[in-house]
């Protein structure tokens, strides 16, 4: 391997690229598709996940342009089913990374019409993470509307999510006195840590 120098690799390492056949042929292969000084462990991770000529060619068909190894490894896991998929829901232009959430967080078409046939149709990419990420689902959209509280924005429903208002919690404070609250008043309740109990305790003084 001097001869492409990587004279200095350790032996674990050299043993590694015997076994999956980085040889010089391979690394000056590598050096031809733009990747110069690339580490053994990378040389041996494109190898692996089988990044060559042919897949590049492909990835910049796709878009993916001059992609960094981490990337390309990346996509090779994730496969172009996955780019296929998020064009099918309507995801033109998503970076490799926003891909990689599609697949990690269980974005797909089955997640998109549960959102759309709740009434919340055209929900920007990072706002459908923080949904599935909170479980801003039908199940606690139909409960909040059960309360009297329909078409909130995606960023309040998110909040009220985080901060665990649901039915129980507005019956709860209706129970108390206290009806028709807003939901930045209900956040603002919570954040504060001022439940029905509070409420009740703060009367009894």
């Amino acid at each position: 391997m001097k001869s492409v120098g990587y004279d200095k690799v350790p032996a674990d390492k050299l043993i590694a690229m015997r076994i999956f056949h980085v040889d010089s042929e391979y690394i000056r292969h590598v050096r031809d598709l733009g990747y110069d000084k690339v580490p053994a462990d990378k040389l041996i991770a494109m190898r692996v996940h089988r990044i060559d000529d042919a897949f590049i060619k492909e990835a910049d068909a796709l878009g993916f342009k001059n992609l960094p190894i981490d990337k390309l490894i990346a996509m090779r896991v994730h496969n172009r089913e996955l780019v296929n998929e998020a064009r099918a829901m309507g995801f033109e232009d998503l970076s490799l990374d926003k891909l990689i959430t599609l697949r990690v967080h269980r974005i797909n078409q089955e997640f998109l019409n549960e959102v759309r046939s709740i009434g919340y149709a055209n929900v920007p990419f990072d706002k459908l993470v923080e949904m599935r990420i909170h479980r801003v689902n039908s199940e606690f959209i139909k409960d909040l509307e059960d309360a009297g509280y329909r078409q909130v924005p995606v960023d309040k429903l998110i909040a009220l999510r985080i901060h665990r208002i649901d039915n129980k919690f507005i019956q709860d404070m209706r129970a108390a006195g206290y009806n028709n609250l807003t939901v930045d008043e209900l956040l603002w309740l919570r954040i504060h840590r001022i439940d029905a109990d509070e409420i009740r305790k703060m009367k009894d003084r």
